[in-house]
């Protein structure tokens, strides 16, 4: 229980800092002191990274984290004095399951599935996107996610897409 609190409070202080980065405002941020102590106590946090989820976040070809999730993750470590470490020889699938065995602290882009509800804590999201559904303009079998069921569907392994249609 104790780490979910940690998660929790980790997860809450990436989506106040990422909105309060876009108000513009460069007022010193002020923690409360349960979040100091936070701070204080867990200076490292190892995060999980999908390395080909562009543009929310990926891997580049120097092993570096990229993308909005790694901008917004710089802005919290600037702010808080955080470090974020990963490991960018991952798949997303070993990920995942790293995650699944607690190895792993925070997936800071990460749909929600009921099957990852039982392992992670989700909070509100802090950016959000549409699914779409791409077919060739001659097929017009396919409209909407319902015209999917019983079909063979490519999606990523472990995909919150994946989730979306399992459920």
């Amino acid at each position: 229980m104790r780490r979910r609190n940690r998660i929790k409070v980790c997860l809450f202080l990436m989506l106040f800092l990422a909105i309060f980065s876009l108000s513009g405002s460069d007022e010193k941020l002020q923690f409360s002191a349960e979040e100091a102590r936070f701070l204080a106590a867990h200076p490292t946090i190892r995060i999980g990274i999908d390395p080909k989820f562009v543009p929310f976040e990926f891997i580049s070809n120097e092993g570096k984290h990229g993308g909005i999730t790694a901008d917004v993750l710089s802005l919290v470590a600037e702010r808080t004095g955080l470090t974020f470490i990963y490991d960018p020889s991952l798949s997303w699938t070993q990920t995942v399951q790293k995650t699944r065995e607690r190895s792993i602290d925070l997936l800071a882009a990460v749909g929600y599935t009921q099957a990852r509800a039982q392992y992670m804590t989700y909070l509100e999201p802090y950016l959000q996107f549409q699914r779409a559904i791409i077919v060739q303009k001659s097929n017009t079998s396919i409209s909407s996610f319902e015209d999917l069921k019983h079909r063979q569907v490519a999606v990523q392994r472990d995909s919150s897409h994946e989730g979306f249609l399992l459920y």
